[in-house]
């Protein structure tokens, strides 16, 4: 942003035209004339994801992740255990991350029946680094430990 800031006040203010701005900031011209006209640049994020390779596929894959809504969670199909059944039941030739990457985004979808992955895993911490509702054990001779 600090970029875009000095590249309109040297075209305004200044008066500096498009290829001196080009050569100081190093930014190709067509770069310089978005700042100037107030355009953003970078990376927007997509709205919809496309899944080209996982279109016949996404019904069965839906299915399965409704049927595991009902199931214990210990019993539920992870990812990767997804990818494996459409390998070898159905011939799927995609790629694991695509699979993966879906799941993530269909379980987000649906809200919070799936818990993130790593919600288990993550150990409630106080500030020093010691778990929460731990208690202090002390050694024989007093001292404590912990």
């Amino acid at each position: 942003m600090d970029q875009y800031e000095m590249i309109r006040t040297g075209c305004r203010v200044y008066g500096q035209n498009i290829s001196e701005m080009a050569r100081l900031t190093g930014h190709s011209r067509n770069t310089i004339k978005k700042a100037i006209r107030g355009e953003p640049w970078g990376y927007k994020e997509r709205a919809h994801q496309p899944f080209p390779v996982l279109d016949k596929y996404l019904t069965i894959i839906d299915g399965w992740l409704t049927g595991d809504k009902c199931s214990p969670k210990k019993q539920r199909h992870t990812a990767r255990r997804i990818y494996n059944r459409l390998v070898e039941e159905h011939g799927y030739t995609g790629s694991e991350p695509t699979v993966r990457r879906y799941v993530r985004f269909a379980k987000l979808a649906w809200g919070s029946t799936y818990p993130a992955p790593l919600f288990h895993a993550i150990r409630k911490l106080d500030m020093k680094g010691k778990r929460i509702g731990a208690r202090r054990r002390r050694s024989w001779s007093g001292r404590r430990s912990g």
